[in-house]
């Protein structure tokens, strides 16, 4: 199959790393596979021209022109976000081939107080109508097109485990003070993930454990500021850093007792995945499709926004490591039988045989 992926995304989330996992891994297969992407971005440094084809957009403008360009060649048109998929379905009438979608967000469709919903609910449907092959990362993610009579495949992310680089590691093991007990996560700082409820969540576990240090990993938000003067106002500015987007987080999963997650909606949370192949402890909120992957057997699961409960559970975990160990065990376990690249991939070629 000649295969062409559409992420016009900047940075470097876990949508980014699934298109880079899809692409190499379909390009191993004996599929010929492109991927359009923006110029400069971490995605398009991260492919290999050696397996794949990269056409490397300046602006939209540049993305239209290639599109057309290439408009007669792909027998699968695959979008990976939201934005490419509009794009190309207003486009739908100029190129052949099969239009595949993969919804990896379990936003509503619109607010509660949004006017003209039916309006939206028409758009929405309009565009989806057009989606010949259509899937989503987790039965959260389906939800929002099974309410409009859709019915998406599920195929759930994958992850692939990175060997650790300890030269990466050196610069943040220098923040760290000597036997500190450190805990972290990967989230932006957005609403939806919910950055103030982690910080009153350390704050309370701080009185338990003054040597601690949560370490924030994270492109800025709509949140940061608020999330800073949080910080401030509870003097943990020592405990709590804030440290930014980093290109190679699976390297510093390696530092941490515990990862934490405070979602208020996710549609998988992928960075849990990580914690699971890399043997670190999670703790997540009840969010979206984090259920599916944080079970009692698998972590810890806590209210949506309950700083204690995850206080309390970060806790349990510091305390009773060797207990903890055994969730750790049959999450690594879990996560390798069912989250493999290969089983990620076996599953996309049966989706597009289908289409």
């Amino acid at each position: 199959m000649r295969i062409v992926y559409l992420n016009y995304e900047k940075g470097w989330r876990g949508g980014e790393r699934q298109t880079l996992l899809m692409a190499h891994g379909m390009a191993e297969r004996g599929h010929r596979v492109s991927v359009m992407v923006r110029a400069g971005q971490p995605l398009s440094q991260r492919l290999d021209p050696g397996k794949v084809r990269i056409i490397a957009a300046r602006n939209r403008l540049h993305l239209l022109y290639y599109i057309l360009r290439y408009r007669r060649y792909f027998d699968i048109w695959h979008a990976q976000t939201a934005n490419t998929l509009t794009m190309l379905t207003v486009l739908r009438s100029f190129f052949k081939g099969t239009l595949a979608f993969t919804r990896r967000t379990a936003f509503p469709l619109f607010a509660p107080q949004q006017r003209f919903k039916w309006l939206s609910k028409w758009l929405t449907h309009r565009k989806w109508s057009r989606v010949q092959a259509f899937a989503a990362v987790s039965q959260a993610a389906a939800r929002a097109p099974e309410s409009l009579g859709f019915s998406p495949t599920v195929i759930p992310s994958a992850v692939d485990y990175v060997e650790v680089d300890q030269n990466r590691l050196q610069p943040i093991r220098a923040l760290i003070p000597e036997n500190a007990r450190v805990l972290g996560t990967c989230a932006a700082l957005t609403r939806e993930k919910d950055p103030l409820t982690l910080i009153q969540a350390v704050h309370r576990l701080h009185q338990s454990y003054p040597d601690m240090v949560f370490l924030h990993f994270g492109a800025d938000g709509a949140v940061g500021g608020e999330a800073r003067q949080e910080v401030s106002r509870l003097g943990l500015e020592n405990v709590f850093k804030f440290m930014g987007f980093n290109p190679h987080i699976e390297d510093v999963y390696r530092l941490l007792d515990v990862f934490v997650l405070t979602s208020r909606k996710e549609a998988l949370g992928s960075s849990l995945l990580d914690a699971f192949i890399y043997e670190v402890p999670a703790v997540a909120t009840e969010a979206g499709g984090i259920p599916d992957l944080v079970t009692e057997d698998r972590g810890w699961l806590c209210p949506i926004g309950d700083a204690q409960a995850i206080a309390d559970a970060c806790e349990w975990v510091l305390r009773n490591p060797q207990l903890a160990q055994e969730k750790v065990q049959t999450a690594y376990r879990w996560v390798r039988e069912e989250h493999g690249v290969e089983q990620m991939l076996d599953r996309y070629e049966q989706f597009y045989g289908k289409s």
